[in-house]
């Protein structure tokens, strides 16, 4: 009330709370004393929601449009021919932010709807979080992944120069953090034994396998 109702004011506030910043790893003692984090003695280890997942992959990738708004993907009213027998369907390519998007109802999103994305028929007052096959599959061949990948793998030749940079450089992008020394001995081995694997490519894809394995990761799907 004393902000005038700001929202925005309100989420800060919230963000910036020391109970928002707590750790899902937390102590043994905590969960011992506050098993069902009835305290808030601990963050609850969570993943990202759909749009989140979409966003990350094309800012990590480089490919992120920040730009907002634009002309809507729709033809002019008079081309259109729907009736019951062709639905509307439409799921135009874009780089933009997930909050963007077209939205239709009788049609899920490709992307969005395998990470349990809202009903579009529906108030979603609380997301649904699932873990099942169907979404490793996707990872594994999703077009919209592999072309990710790649991006980042042009990204990661314009901004680090060698093996153990490109390592370091991926890790901050992806996990806000630097690789421990396992984490790089192991990575670098894995690179190396890829390329000698492929060395009679002209272009050796193992950036581009290094790419996909860290942004399909755990680490990079869930928050801690």
């Amino acid at each position: 009330v004393q902000d005038d109702w700001s929202l925005k004011k309100l989420h800060r506030r919230i963000l910036l709370s020391e109970s928002y910043q707590l750790s899902s790893q937390a102590k043994v003692s905590s969960f011992e004393a506050d098993p069902e984090n009835i305290l808030v003695s601990r963050f609850e280890r969570r993943r990202l929601d759909a749009e989140s997942i979409r966003d990350a992959l094309l800012a990590v990738s480089g490919q992120l449009d920040r730009s907002s708004g634009g002309a809507h993907p729709m033809q002019p009213w008079y081309k259109n021919r729907f009736n019951l027998n062709n639905p509307f369907h439409l799921e135009p390519a874009s780089n933009r932010r997930s909050v963007y998007l077209l939205t239709q109802r009788l049609f899920r999103h490709s992307i969005l709807d395998q990470f349990d994305g809202p009903d579009r028929n529906s108030s979603t007052a609380k997301r649904g979080s699932s873990n099942i096959p169907s979404q490793a599959l996707f990872l594994m061949n999703s077009q919209f992944v592999r072309e990710q990948a790649e991006a980042l793998t042009v990204r990661l030749a314009k901004e680090a120069a060698d093996d153990e940079a490109k390592i370091k450089r991926i890790f901050l992008l992806a996990y806000s953090r630097d690789p421990d020394v396992t984490e790089l001995n192991s990575l670098a081995e894995f690179l190396k034994s890829y390329r000698d694997a492929n060395a009679t490519r002209e272009r050796s894809p193992e950036l581009v396998a290094l790419s996909r394995a860290i942004l399909t990761s755990n680490e990079f799907f869930f928050i801690d």
